[in-house]
């Protein structure tokens, strides 16, 4: 009988789909049939795996609501063995793996991975990752998503706990921070109109159709802040206060 895996994932700028998409290539190396599940247009049905693997970037210590919604509606009743991975660029564990245990805890969860990317915020805060640091940490990504594949299979177990009231904190913080940032944040992005070619790109590929171009750039109260829309801009027309957006644009297909 042919051994079923799903990888559930939401990707902004694209390293959580990096990520998922090499750990896809590791499970099929150990023939395991793997479906890609992008959480805006696929449903999963869960029965059908023997092994479910889901990831995602980190906001402020956490999953997006986005991911973990998701996980609570479609996933409830599923035993087999689940894995978590995370994107981010700090190099400790989040809080967001024990905020699933909190608010999934129907979930099997036997294994747990942060995986190392570049900083993909920098436009708005904190420092662009160096070209070699960069390429360094996705050819580290690799390595560390095959290995938490290997372990998982082979029955190990790793789960990274924190304390609940840390993790209620945070959940504050992100219902409370998040938001009042994003909007404070978003109020610094215009649209080159002499650029813009009225493509509708960015409103098309925003996973909350939070992004509305006319004379100006509007978005609304559901913006995750995932750059996805700028990122995705064919004539690169962004402004963050005054200045070119600096596309996300790593070089993945290189490795």
């Amino acid at each position: 009988k042919m051994i079923r895996a799903a990888i559930i994932y939401f990707s902004g700028t694209g390293n959580t789909k990096f990520v998922a998409c090499n750990m896809k290539k590791k499970l099929e190396e150990k023939n395991i049939y793997t479906d890609l599940i992008n959480i805006e247009e696929d449903t999963v049905l869960p029965c059908n795996y023997k092994y479910i693997v889901i990831g995602g970037p980190i906001y402020v210590d956490l999953y997006p609501d986005i991911l973990v919604n998701y996980i609570r509606k479609n996933l409830y009743g599923y035993t087999g063995r689940c894995m978590l991975f995370s994107t981010q660029s700090s190099n400790e564990p989040s809080s967001a793996f024990q905020d699933v245990l909190n608010r999934a805890s129907f979930l099997n969860v036997k294994y747990c991975q942060f995986v190392q990317m570049p900083n993909n915020f920098y436009n708005f805060m904190f420092k662009k990752t160096p070209k070699d640091e960069e390429e360094k940490r996705i050819k580290d990504a690799i390595k560390v998503g095959s290995k938490a594949i290997e372990d998982f299979l082979s029955g190990e177990e790793k789960i990274y706990h924190t304390n609940f009231l840390k993790v209620d904190f945070v959940r504050a913080v992100y219902k409370i921070f998040y938001p009042y940032i994003t909007k404070r944040l978003i109020k610094n992005i215009e649209v080159d109109l002499k650029k813009c070619i009225h493509c509708r790109m960015c409103e098309i590929r925003c996973p909350r159709k939070s992004i509305h171009i006319s004379n100006k750039v509007r978005f609304n109260d559901k913006c995750l802040l995932c750059q996805r829309c700028m990122n995705s801009c064919p004539r690169n027309a962004f402004l963050y206060k005054k200045k070119v957006y600096d596309k996300y644009e790593p070089n993945f297909k290189k490795y």
